[in-house]
């Protein structure tokens, strides 16, 4: 019995530190905007591209790009990503992997373009995605469902083992 409430003390606090984890990266993910998209062919070679993205309370990420692009393929062949976010004032990276599907909400599709395009006219001279000036096909938006999702921030001032400097979601 004690054994029993133990463990179970011990799983509702290991549930209050991993939905802190969640909101910590999410956090970290909406002061940001850009990533590394990382995706690989039919063959297994390795592709990535920089990306635009946003990412919604689930930590569900979306981007766009264009249908005939590489990255583009790629998902459909394999439907699976990984994605690197990186900030260098704080030495801050959140790594996310999952799976990657078409948004095929007319709705939310039409978000992530708006939310994009904002995202480009606020940090970018030219106001427009860098996706827009490639010819490849009608638009797409992409939601990736992260099955783990990590962060660390090298700038802390102490060191530790590498278990210590990571935190999962």
């Amino acid at each position: 019995m004690i054994a029993r409430k133990l463990g179970l003390i011990y799983a509702r606090n290991m549930s209050i530190e991993i939905s802190e984890r969640k909101e910590h990266i999410l956090d970290f993910l909406k002061q940001n905007s850009t990533a590394v998209l990382a995706t690989a062919n039919k063959y297994g070679e390795p592709h990535a591209a920089t990306i635009y993205y946003t990412v919604d309370e689930d930590l569900n990420i979306y981007f766009i790009t264009k249908r005939d692009t590489t990255k583009s393929q790629n998902l459909k062949n394999s439907g699976r990503g990984a994605l690197a976010v990186h900030e260098a004032t704080t030495q801050t990276t959140v790594q996310a992997v999952g799976k990657v599907e078409e948004e095929t909400d007319v709705n939310k599709s039409q978000k992530v373009f708006s939310d994009i395009l904002k995202i480009s006219m606020e940090t970018s001279e030219s106001g427009t995605p860098p996706i827009s000036k490639l010819q490849a096909g009608p638009y797409i938006a992409y939601r990736l469902t992260p099955d783990s999702a990590r962060m660390a921030s090298f700038i802390r001032p102490d060191s530790g083992s590498y278990e210590r400097i990571f935190e999962d979601a």
